[in-house]
């Protein structure tokens, strides 16, 4: 387990299961997490323009209503308020094109969503190691 002293991530995913994959995963593997989750890219931005302090990390799902998760890393990256923010992409699409342009936008981290929980909880165990390193 990593040390992650007290850490806030915002979530944005418009699918309910995914969301509490994640709740489950992070209250076993990192209870010191605060998570915060909302269905979509205008909502992230709405949380970020409310409230202080920000987030350590924002996952970003990439296929969203609204505003998509690159539309969501184009403001996030191009406001000197938020850029600093590490944003991971996280998609069910491995397309080597797009996880390109992501990583050309701005994001930090892209993950290919896995079907398989302990791939997910695999995946999502990296990218935090990578936040809290």
């Amino acid at each position: 387990m990593t040390s992650t002293k007290s850490l806030t991530i915002l979530v944005a995913d418009d699918d309910e299961d995914d969301s509490d994959i994640l709740k489950q995963f992070l209250s076993e593997s990192y209870p010191g997490i605060q998570l915060i989750v909302v269905e979509n890219g205008a909502h992230v931005m709405e949380y970020l323009e409310k409230d202080d302090p920000l987030p350590d990390a924002i996952f970003l799902d990439l296929n969203m209503p609204i505003k998509n998760g690159i539309e969501c890393l184009r403001e996030i990256k191009s406001d000197d308020r938020f850029k600093s923010i590490m944003t991971v992409i996280v998609t069910t699409s491995s397309d080597p094109k797009q996880k390109n342009n992501c990583y050309a936008e701005g994001a930090d981290l892209f993950i290919t969503k896995p079907s398989n929980y302990n791939h997910f909880k695999s995946a999502f165990m990296a990218a935090l190691d990578k936040i809290t390193s």
